[in-house]
This record gives structure tokens, sequence and C-alpha cells, in this order.
């Protein structure tokens, strides 16, 4: 008797099975989407004796700027418009990928690993982004070293739950594993902008996005 009713709970469930599993493997092919980062969002914000945002060129760095003022300490931040992304995307894989253009000599040695953060600073660059609270605090490392070029962190999760909240847009903020040392001299890596505002013009910060669609 057990198993006759097991195997009618069975016989029930079974269509929902399928259809579950040929949802799941009714997708298209991969297409992959690169976007680029909004030159109006992306920049700087450094806090010291004096504070300021900066989303248009300038000189962005991370690190510190001691040598032009007493504890100068610097982030850089990355805005990616998802709205020509399918609605019905199903996101693969995500990858951001940023031009490390300029180094101080012993930047990583003073001051660590390039480190991501995950964050939403909306539709402006302002001051307080330089330490708002992250969506996702350290999502990963950029980089471990000066070598001068494109610098690249998976971020798919972030990517997907922006996608998932239906947030317009994938932020991230870039820093130092320590901000600075307040030694009066200045350690910083420069990683290109949008606006093209560093070495290495050409290489411009990406997102690259592969997703599949259903069929």
């Amino acid at each position: 008797m057990r198993f006759a009713t097991r195997s009618r709970a069975l016989a029930l469930l079974a269509p929902a099975l399928l259809i579950v599993t040929a949802c799941g493997e009714n997708l298209g092919p991969e297409e992959t989407l690169t976007l680029p980062s909004t030159a109006a969002l992306d920049g700087y914000v450094y806090v010291g004796s004096t504070s300021h945002a900066n989303a248009n060129g300038g000189g962005p760095v991370i690190g510190d700027l001691d040598a032009i003022s007493t504890d100068r300490r610097v982030r850089q931040f990355y805005s990616f418009d998802l709205s020509t992304l399918p609605a019905d995307a199903e996101i693969q894989s995500a990858t951001l990928r940023l031009n490390q253009a300029d180094v101080t000599p012993g930047a990583y040695t003073e001051l660590g690993n390039v480190l991501v953060d995950h964050v939403d600073y909306g539709a402006s660059l302002d001051i307080p982004d330089y330490d708002a609270a992250a969506l996702s605090a350290n999502i990963g490392t950029l980089s471990t070293n000066q070598t001068e070029e494109y610098k690249t962190l998976v971020v798919t999760s972030a990517v997907q739950a922006d996608k998932g909240a239906n947030r317009t847009r994938s932020q991230f903020r870039i820093r130092f594993t320590t901000d600075g040392n307040n030694d009066g001299t200045n350690d910083y890596a420069r990683f290109t902008d949008q606006e093209g505002s560093t070495p290495g013009i050409d290489n411009l910060p990406q997102l690259v996005i592969v997703y599949r669609r259903p069929q």
C-alpha cells in the first residue's frame, strides 16, 4: 500500500518536474555584452584635511596623496549602465576589467592589494560615497602587483544581484587594503576612467557580461 501511494505521488509530481527541467535547459546560445563605464559617474573621492568628489576626469587614483595634503586618502568609482541588458537575460558570468595605468614605487608594498566593493551610489558621485556602506564589501581582489595592464575580477554575483533587485546600474568602488599611511609621500595606483584621464587611454573600463535567453 505504501508503495502504491508513493508511486501515485511521484506520478503527480512528474509533470511539474518535466516543466522545471525543460525551463532550466531551454536557453539559447551564450551572448556577450561589453559595457563601457558611464563617464559622468566614474571618478574618485578623496578625504582628509579636505574632501572632494570628482566624476569629470581630473586625476583619478587610489591610495594616498600625502605629499599634497596631510593624510589625503583616495578611492575610485565605476558605474555601468545595465539598460541594454535584455530583460530576460540569464547572466552566466560578469567580469570587471580595469586598466592599471600608473603606479608609484612601493604602493603595493606599503598599502597592500587592490580590493573591490560592490556599491550603489546612484545617479551622482558624492563625498559620503568614499566610505558609504557597501552592498557587499571586498567582493574580490582586482590586483596584487604594479604591472600596468588590464586587471580583471569576476563579479557575476554582484551583477546578478543588481539585475534581481531591478537596479539600473552595476557600481563598484576600488581601494587598497590600507587607504594610506600618512608618511608625507604619495602612494597610489591610477586606474583609467571612461574619460581616458590617465595613460593608456585606449584601455577604457569594461564590464563584460555573458548571458543566455530563454527560447
